[in-house]
């Protein structure tokens, strides 16, 4: 089958679906160097609502995710010029009422050995939102959303995916009153956030009609021949229970400082609930999901379609689009396990044969763009097996 893919729009922040979720917070301690105070004004980007069309969780513009109805969200400052590391914090921002931007005014506690100065012509602040306070992201896995495009749909949760604004140059302004902290403003004014890595929406077609039959064939000259059909049989939906993933890292993410800058960057280690499976296939993983998806039978539609009404689709977030081992001809690629697989193995063939039901993975040749957001389509088809049928 053709291997479909649409680009959409970026994301913006993260969920909204639970106000309190992210408190009470851990305090980090300010550390025994003397602090510096930041302050900066950031605006999410202007076409972020278009991520999704219909709405989610009756979010307008169909937002999966989203700062709005939250008056603040934790975040990591960090403080950079060319020798690296200078200040670093886990702090409280303030959201605007209509969740479109976010600010920060106060001291970050100073990290450099020593307390060293800071050189001006090259200091730097960035901001990452999704990460704990011990400074880790780890992956959610693989997320139900069902009724995709009706008011009534769920949304992603909190910290599902990275908010950040990274490198913007810092303006010296003064020194404080009271000679503890120097001040320092971002240059640029507002500062523009936007998600890390990208967001894949996997779609569904389930191409078994119902009401189906139990058919019996016969093999002529190597040709199967239809000699008759059985009772009629009502197709349940499929249910997909469990996801897997291919070289995507689903690992735990920290952030890093090199020449000078910050950047996020993969730990090794694998985020909890994803099941080692690179016996059988490099940088492979199982993941189980919390809430099954089901799939009717005779389910027509494209990977560029608009979104059903009540459509259900997974999602799947990776914090660092390149894939995890980008060598020539290392694919990325998704697929499933349905959970009423026996129930996709009625037609029976007089020679040994049988169906069943069967997948097409979903492979990505080219990196995913970075801060955007993906569509997949993955087929549940038939596929004819040798032997284990009974008749």
């Amino acid at each position: 089958m053709k291997k479909l893919l649409l680009l959409l729009v970026a994301v913006i922040g993260l969920s909204s679906c639970n106000k309190d979720s992210q408190e009470p917070r851990p305090v980090v301690p300010e550390g025994e160097g003397q602090p510096i105070s930041v302050s900066f004004t950031g605006e999410v980007e202007d076409d972020s609502p278009r991520a999704l069309e219909g709405t989610v969780n009756g979010s307008p513009a169909g937002k999966l995710l989203s700062f709005r109805g939250k008056g603040d969200v934790y975040g990591w400052v960090y403080v950079v010029d060319k020798d690296g590391e200078f200040a670093k914090g886990y702090k409280k921002l303030k959201v605007s009422e209509d969740g479109r931007s976010l600010s920060y005014e106060g001291t970050v506690p100073t990290t450099r050995s020593g307390g060293g100065t800071i050189d001006n012509a090259t200091a730097k602040v960035s901001i990452y939102i999704g990460l704990d306070a011990s400074g880790v992201f780890t992956n959610k896995g693989f997320k139900s959303i069902e009724n995709v495009g009706h008011a009534s749909g769920s949304s992603l949760g909190d910290d599902f995916a990275i908010l950040k604004s990274e490198n913007n140059a810092l303006t010296y302004v003064s020194r404080s009153i009271s000679g503890k902290y120097h001040e320092y403003k971002a240059s640029n004014g507002k500062l523009s956030f936007s998600m890390a890595g990208s967001l894949i929406l996997i779609r569904f077609r389930n191409e078994f009609q119902s009401p189906s039959h139990k058919v019996l064939w016969r093999k002529i000259s190597g040709v199967l021949i239809k000699v008759a059909d059985g009772a009629p049989l009502t197709r349940d939906p499929a249910i997909i229970d469990q996801m897997r993933v291919m070289n995507l890292h689903i690992d735990k993410i920290k952030i890093a400082v090199k020449d000078g800058n910050t950047q996020l960057t993969g730990t090794n280690e694998p985020s909890s609930g994803f099941i080692d499976n690179s016996t059988r296939y490099p940088n492979g993983y199982f993941f189980n999901l919390a809430k099954t998806v089901s799939i009717p039978t005779n389910t027509n539609r494209g990977v560029n379609s608009p979104f059903d009404n009540r459509e259900s689709v997974i999602a799947f977030y990776t914090p660092i689009s390149k894939r995890v081992d980008g060598r020539a001809g290392e694919l990325a690629a998704f697929s499933f396990r349905l959970q009423n697989e026996a129930h996709y193995k009625e037609e029976r063939f007089e020679d040994g044969l049988f169906s069943m039901a069967s997948h097409r993975s979903v492979t990505f040749r080219s990196e995913l763009e970075e801060g955007r957001v993906h569509r997949a389509l993955l087929n549940i088809t038939y596929q004819h097996v040798e032997g284990g049928g009974k008749n």
